[in-house]
């Protein structure tokens, strides 16, 4: 289990490579650069986090889930409305 954090490197590698290697049409397996970059961090992220997840006790891992899953809904959130805060913000300044 102390490996996956390896494995997450190696992702991100593999991709790296990948995607230095796209063809000059702008595809790599039929999907454009930006599609294959986000695959590739995503599925980094979730060999890591997950890795994370599995190596501890069962009741510690679901309570590092449940805090993962906030951090997640906390970003989501805050990105969603992220226009409203910006123009309240600039509102306090005039």
């Amino acid at each position: 289990m102390r490996r996956l954090p390896y494995i997450g490197i190696a992702i991100l590698v593999v991709g790296l490579v990948a995607l230095f290697l796209v063809g000059d049409d702008g595809t790599a397996a039929g999907m454009n650069r930006d599609d294959l970059a986000s695959l590739v961090y995503a599925g980094a992220l979730i060999t890591v986090i997950g890795g994370a997840l599995v190596v501890r006790p069962a009741r510690a891992m679901w309570q590092h889930a449940v805090i993962w899953a906030l951090i997640i809904v906390g970003l989501a959130v805050a990105y969603e409305y992220r226009l409203a805060a910006q123009s309240f913000i600039a509102g306090l300044g005039r």
